[in-house]
């Protein structure tokens, strides 16, 4: 169960940072007045996967 969990925050992690790189490499791009929030929005997301990360290992005892 653990390492289901594990495997499914990760992938979640490398989607949502791929993501991110992709909307941050494209800011060059003109008329995306929308840039911001979409970061703000994955860099949110991101934060929140690693504090779920940091307590599935906290919940299961695993340093």
């Amino acid at each position: 169960m653990y390492y289901t969990i594990q495997s499914i925050i990760y992938i979640l992690i490398m989607i949502l940072g791929f993501g991110y790189l992709v909307v941050y490499l494209k800011k060059k791009e003109e008329n995306n007045h929308h840039e911001k929030k979409y970061r703000l929005f994955f860099l949110i997301i991101l934060i929140f996967l690693f504090i779920l990360q940091g307590l599935v290992d906290y919940i299961y005892g695993i340093n």
